[in-house]
C-alpha cells in the first residue's frame, strides 16, 4: 500500500487529473456537449475509482481502510 507522495494527499492521482484536464477544457470552451463529456467522465471515473477501491479493501484490508479515512478520493481535503 502506498500512501507516500502525491498518494498522500488523493487516493487516485491519475483519476484526478483526468478529471482536471477534462473540467479545464470545459472552462476553456464552454459547450453544452463539453458539459455532458465532462459528466459522463466524472461519473466514470467516479465508477472506477470505487471499483479500484473495493479490490484494495479486499487486498490490503484493515490498512486500506484507515487509509480511506485519511485520504479523500480526488480533491486533497473536499471529495
Amino acid at each position: 500500500l502506498v500512501d507516500r507522495g502525491v498518494y498522500a494527499w488523493v487516493r487516485h492521482p491519475m483519476y484526478a487529473g483526468m478529471l482536471l484536464l477534462g473540467w479545464g477544457v470545459l472552462v476553456a470552451a464552454p459547450s453544452w456537449p463539453g458539459l455532458a463529456l465532462a459528466a459522463v467522465l466524472t461519473a466514470a471515473l467516479t465508477k472506477m475509482a470505487r471499483a479500484d477501491e473495493l479490490e484494495c479493501r479486499y487486498r490490503f484490508g484493515e490498512a486500506y481502510r484507515a487509509y480511506q479515512v485519511t485520504t479523500k478520493r480526488f480533491v486533497p481535503y473536499v471529495w
